[in-house]
């Protein structure tokens, strides 16, 4: 009787102290508009409005330390879809352990 309660007492304190749900390594997040993009010491922060939303949402990506021109180049593209509102979607995809990726493409007319 005490083996399964302790077991489920286990697995519930385990649940609740996780912080926030992991996020799949290569998943592409995919803003319509960026409003903020912070570069710290191993990743950026986006905010902005991921596409079919209509909110403002941060997210972090990480980019390994040393790694700072991958991180300004995805600053210069979150740059020019913050200049030209409604132009351009920025993507910026984690890699989980390995660096993210940024992609930045034209919205259709």
């Amino acid at each position: 009787m005490i083996r399964p309660i302790a077991l489920s007492l286990g697995l519930a304190a385990f649940t609740l102290a996780s912080p926030h749900p992991a996020v799949a390594a290569d998943a592409t997040t995919t803003y319509d508009t960026v409003d903020a993009f912070e570069i710290q010491s191993a990743h950026f922060l986006v905010t902005g409005i991921l596409q079919g939303q209509s909110t403002p949402t941060t997210r972090s990506f990480f980019v390994g330390t040393g790694n700072d021109a991958r991180a300004s180049l995805c600053q210069r593209f979150a740059m020019l879809v913050m200049s030209k509102p409604g132009k351009f979607r920025f993507a910026a995809t984690d890699r989980g352990a390995s660096t993210a990726d940024c992609k930045l493409t034209v919205r259709a007319p």
